[in-house]
């Protein structure tokens, strides 16, 4: 079986190669635009859905061998208000001070298809992350570094931004981008683990 990675993001690949997993990346440009008639959670699931969908209609053939293909979408959350990856400094900026000494959630919606048998398996997973009252100095500072590009957020927990942060409750893994206890007991529930490895 061979295992795909429905996702350009370094963080969630960098995870699943520390976890052990051999895959592929294979990623198709799809409009990540929410369906406003789920609730916040199905509009993640459904994102992540998605882009597995359309990596998966690439690779079905009536003779396919056999794929799993994993994707997923991050988004951080705070009083309902979505954000995603900053367009620019200015935003990055904005976002940042919205978030400032406040707990916000990131929620992570994961999607596993399984081909040629085209079986759906989703699932999501939420942690809660608390920025400190950092100074507008230590900002800056942060922004220079440019970490926030191509981050939900605007920000890398594992990085830099670790100094704006107070306390964190629930998966390290789901902040950077990919919830690895929770997708690696999908696959062992499903028999896929060892297969991928």
């Amino acid at each position: 079986m061979e295992f795909i990675l429905a996702s350009k993001s370094p963080r969630r690949s960098e995870l699943l190669k520390a976890a052990g997993y051999k895959f592929k990346v294979l990623t198709l440009e799809i409009s990540e635009s929410f369906n406003e008639n789920l609730n916040l959670d199905e509009q993640i699931i459904d994102v992540a859905r998605t882009k597995g969908e359309v990596v998966a209609n690439t690779l079905k053939s009536p003779e396919s061998k056999e794929y799993l293909i994993l994707s997923a979408d991050t988004v951080v959350i705070l009083d309902g208000q979505i954000f995603g990856k900053p367009q620019n400094f200015l935003q990055a900026k904005q976002i940042l001070l919205s978030l400032r000494n406040k707990t916000h959630s990131v929620k992570t919606g994961i999607c596993f298809i399984h081909l040629p048998s085209f079986q759906i398996y989703t699932s999501l997973d939420t942690s809660r992350v608390s920025f400190k009252n950092f100074s507008d100095l230590e900002l800056q500072e942060y922004l220079q570094t440019n970490e926030w590009t191509d981050k939900a957020g605007a920000y890398g927990i594992q990085g830099a931004a670790e100094k704006l942060v107070e306390h964190r409750e629930g998966s390290l893994s789901n902040v950077i981008g990919l919830p690895l206890e929770l997708v690696q007991s999908i696959m062992v529930k499903h028999g896929w683990d060892q297969r991928c490895r």
